[in-house]
């Protein structure tokens, strides 16, 4: 029989007595006054409070009464199985260990485990969930953007032209969902593909590829790349389990609905990797391959959009290479695929890679 001073606390009061504690051998413990002798409480049923190293184990009885030890080292015996973590957390090897795995784990899991998931999750989703998403999104995007002031027999004209080649691609390409026009006098020339697979092209960057359809049609392939690999629900996936996991960890749970009802229209605003970009960039160049185009169509519109947004680098809206690759790498990972005989000369070389228009001289020296 072990005794242990500490406080005794009657149930639903807020004053502590001097107190002492015998533990016996069948879990049983009593309480006894210490200035008096007087028994206070016995009983075999009760929990023990939160064990942690450093701070004293408390004792909550049916009735509601409690015994606090002054001893933070006292554990009774029916519990001491239990305490593992707070052996744990006083051994120094361990707090060592935890140091170091906690951090890895964590930027393993929110750098490698959680994208992985995502992309994984991505093909499971349902169309109406996709299709929800976009008029979420859509919905954001008319707060700060216009409609568009284009001709409507302009809009359909470029529609056409741009699905017709998307079809001729083949039936494993997806289509996207939409092809919608906005004026953006803020954001300027830009174009942007939506989660479920709406794409949209401001009146700006239609203006200034109007003469150049190639170019036109490489920006929209470019996005068309973001909807066949499903960029935008990876990202959505992937920003909603971390809030999840976030939400979780600060016991913050009310706000995981508004998490994932928010996810899409919180895309409006995010950008995609730069993985992501260059397996888009590499979807447009292969696809202006498929459709008998040269990939210079792709620099021409790298080159002029880069022209347009050279006073623009830092506003956070119009900054649209931010998180893309350096428009010189992009413009030289499309050069390489420029190799038909016809752009060849007698000397070998190729003029569509060795003569730099002024635009691309712009837009090289923007970087």
């Amino acid at each position: 029989m072990q005794q242990h001073f500490g406080f005794f606390q009657y149930p639903a009061s807020s004053q502590q007595i001097d107190a002492y504690l015998y533990e016996h051998a069948d879990f049983r413990l009593d309480v006894f006054a210490t200035a008096t002798g007087e028994r206070l409480h016995t009983d075999t049923e009760f929990n023990c409070g939160e064990i942690l190293p450093g701070l004293p184990c408390e004792l909550f009885f049916a009735d509601g009464s409690c015994f606090i030890p002054k001893d933070p080292s006292y554990v009774p015996a029916k519990y001491q199985r239990k305490t593992w973590v707070a052996k744990f957390e006083s051994h120094r090897i361990g707090i060592l260990s935890a140091l170091v795995l906690v951090p890895v784990t964590c930027a393993w899991l929110f750098f490698v485990g959680i994208p992985a998931f995502a992309k994984a999750l991505v093909p499971y989703t349902p169309e109406p969930l996709a299709e929800f998403i976009d008029q979420q999104s859509l919905v954001a995007i008319d707060t700060f953007l216009e409609p568009s002031k284009l001709p409507i027999t302009e809009q359909e004209k470029l529609r056409a032209e741009w699905s017709a080649a998307f079809k001729k691609l083949g039936p494993e390409i997806a289509q996207p969902r939409h092809i919608d026009f906005r004026d953006a006098e803020e954001i300027g020339p830009n174009a942007f593909a939506l989660p479920g697979g709406t794409v949209i092209m401001t009146d700006q960057l239609a203006t200034l590829l109007k003469d150049n359809p190639d170019a036109s049609l490489a920006v929209m392939l470019h996005e068309l790349g973001h909807v066949q690999h499903r960029h935008g629900l990876q990202m959505m996936a992937s920003s909603a389990s971390t809030a999840v996991i976030a939400a979780v960890l600060f016991n913050d749970l009310e706000s995981v609905s508004e998490i994932i009802i928010a996810g899409g229209s919180s895309l409006v605003q995010a950008k995609f990797s730069r993985g992501m970009e260059t397996d888009a960039d590499d979807f447009a160049n292969q696809s202006l391959l498929k459709l008998d185009k040269s990939p210079q169509a792709f620099i021409d519109a790298m080159a002029a959009l880069a022209k347009e947004h050279k006073d623009d680098q830092k506003d956070s809206w119009t900054s649209y290479f931010s998180s893309h690759p350096e428009i010189k790498a992009r413009i030289d990972a499309a050069k390489k695929l420029i190799t038909t005989p016809e752009s060849t000369s007698t000397d070998g070389k190729n003029p569509a890679i060795e003569e730099k228009s002024a635009d691309e001289k712009a837009a090289e020296s923007n970087n």
